[in-house]
Parts: structure tokens; C-alpha cells; sequence
């Protein structure tokens, strides 16, 4: 495992595993951009699409994860160094 620079200023990185061509950070992307494996996903998790999320579309889940995925990945490479990462991010412990 290593870990790849997202960033310049080396603020964003992404675990780049051994057995991968790519970094998370890119399949992460990829996989969100993928209609055919956002399809297969949310028909496997149809169940927390509709109680947890509401989703009762499967297509409107698939279009609205692609335009939230292009803002995201946007809003993540557009950092500049002045940039608050604490107010992009939520803590998922809040005694950290």
C-alpha cells in the first residue's frame, strides 16, 4: 500500500493499494460515474435506498449520485491552500 497526491500542496492523498492500477480515490470516482455499477449497487441496497434515502427511483438515484459525484470531486480538487477542510467534512467522532 502506498499513497498517491491528490494535491500539490500534499493537503489531499488517496490510498493506492498494491493489487490496484488505480488509487481509491479514482475508483471511487469511476464507480460513481458508472451507470452499469451504480445500477447493480442500488439494486442491492434497494432496501436502504427506499427507508433510509426515501429513493423510490432507481434512475433518479443514478442521475442525482452522478451530478452530486461531479460537484464533489470538483469541490475536492479545486482546494487551494487556504482552503478549511473542517468546514468540507463532518467528523465521525466528535471527541476528535
Amino acid at each position: 500500500m502506498e499513497f498517491a497526491k491528490l494535491l500539490e500542496d500534499g493537503r489531499l492523498w488517496a490510498v493506492q493499494y498494491d493489487e490496484e492500477s488505480i488509487n481509491c480515490f479514482e475508483k471511487l470516482f469511476s464507480q460513481w460515474y458508472d451507470m452499469s455499477w451504480l445500477l447493480s449497487f442500488f439494486k442491492a441496497n434497494l432496501s436502504d435506498l427506499r427507508s433510509f434515502f426515501r429513493v423510490t427511483n432507481v434512475y433518479q438515484a443514478l442521475m442525482e449520485t452522478i451530478d452530486e459525484a461531479k460537484r464533489l470531486e470538483c469541490l475536492m480538487l479545486d482546494l487551494t491552500p487556504d482552503s478549511n477542510l473542517d468546514l468540507l467534512s463532518k467528523h465521525l467522532d466528535t471527541n476528535e
